[in-house]
């Protein structure tokens, strides 16, 4: 396997819209293969709460948000929650399923999340972040040069300005799966290599 520095997304001019596309996609977390990512140096997943890790609104973990955090705990990966939900919300949440929440998260502001790696003692290459949303989770952490998991939504009943965001999302998502970014379309990540930006 190539060293991942070897997979780094670079800017480029001809690629339209790079901010916003993710190295990997998937439909269900508890399906990624994580031991691939711990063995390509990846050592923290920092994963979004609403309609990633759980149902928009939710409160309490479900049995999906517990079994997806066990897998990648299980494969040596250390579990952070990085959400816009309301401090107390999600740090109630991670605390049901013993991990931290990065605090004064304003995505896609990824200032946030620069702490956390500082405080963590990590450089981006040995971070991938998990999200529902391209304007923001993608977006927060392509800012950051860090690797992005874009994770199918869990539930369409959605706030009405997340709507809003989910039409832009879909033309760009659109241009990406046929080809039209200018890089070809993100794997999904049983097909572990990401994307190769020219």
């Amino acid at each position: 396997m190539p060293d991942t520095t070897e997979n780094e997304r670079r800017p480029n001019r001809s690629v339209m819209f790079p901010q916003w596309l993710p190295a990997y996609r998937t439909d269900d977390l508890r399906l990624v293969d994580w031991p691939r990512f711990a063995q390509a140096g990846i050592r923290l997943i920092a994963v979004d709460l609403d309609n990633t890790l759980a149902v928009h609104g939710s409160d309490k973990p479900d049995r999906y948000a517990r079994e997806a955090v066990a897998v990648m705990q299980r494969a040596g990966l250390a579990v952070c929650l990085y959400s816009n939900a309301a401090l107390n919300r999600d740090q109630r949440f991670a605390e049901a399923l013993g991990i931290d929440a990065v605090p004064g998260v304003s995505k896609p502001d990824p200032a946030a999340l620069s702490a956390e790696l500082k405080r963590r003692g990590l450089q981006a290459k040995e971070v991938l972040v998990a999200g529902d949303q391209l304007f923001t989770d993608v977006w927060s952490a392509n800012r950051l040069g860090v690797r992005a998991l874009l994770v199918s939504r869990r539930d369409r009943h959605e706030l009405v300005t997340i709507r809003l965001k989910r039409a832009g999302e879909a033309i760009v998502t659109w241009l990406d799966r046929k080809g039209h970014a200018g890089v070809p379309a993100a794997p999904a990540v049983s097909v572990y290599m990401p994307r190769q930006m020219p």
